[in-house]
């Protein structure tokens, strides 16, 4: 399974895993949008998108192609904030509950990391910590590079023929899934320094 094969999998998996039922009609163009390789065959348009919600994303696609086979109105009303919140919240807590029972994330949990960002609790790049008067980005990439032990794992794990130059993109701090590794990092960061659900709920308000 060459780079390319081997990402569109793991697109195609997260895809079908976390879209809701209504967009299943979609989900054949949009994974075919989102997995269209470079020129150079080493990445997938997915690779450089730093936020991807699934829902979110399909939602946008629905509207903006208004695709009429599937049938699908997309309306502010339709999911109200409130019940989009209480979704996230859950989603939210889950991930909290497996941090706790495990010391660990998977990627599955990616998402909570864009839910916390929009919750401004994670915060724009080019801002500056209050605490460290540093920009976020210089603690984004900590956790990236924290990461780098367990993105190298991957990649071996998957047995890509192209083992030595995704190395190289880890390496040289290229390599897309350092991201997605370093967002489970921030959220273990985060999720260390909280003792109980309800100090989490309270954070989230």
């Amino acid at each position: 399974m060459d780079i390319i094969q081997r990402k569109t999998k793991d697109f195609r998996e997260q895809v079908i895993s976390e879209a809701d039922s209504k967009f299943k009609p979609l989900l054949n163009e949009f994974i075919d949008y989102w997995t269209e390789p470079n020129k150079s065959g080493t990445k997938i348009r997915y690779d450089g998108e730093k936020f991807f919600h699934v829902n979110r994303r399909l939602a946008t696609w629905a509207k903006n192609q208004k695709h009429e086979s599937a049938k699908i109105e997309v309306r502010a009303e339709v999911i109200k904030p409130s019940k989009t919140m209480e979704i996230e919240t859950e989603i939210i807590l889950r991930a909290y509950r497996y941090f706790k029972a495990n010391n660990e994330l998977e990627l599955r949990h990616e998402e909570v990391w864009g839910f916390l960002y929009s919750y401004n609790i994670f915060r724009d790049p080019t801002e500056k910590s209050e605490k460290t008067g540093k920009t976020w980005a210089n603690w984004y990439n900590k956790m990236k590079w924290r990461a780098k032990d367990r993105t190298i794992k991957s990649i071996a794990a998957a047995n890509a023929n192209d083992y030595k130059k995704e190395r190289n993109q880890i390496d040289e701090g290229t390599h897309p899934d350092l991201w997605r590794y370093g967002k489970l990092e921030c959220l273990k960061t985060w999720f260390k320094g909280i003792k109980t659900e309800q100090e989490l709920l309270n954070k989230l308000q």
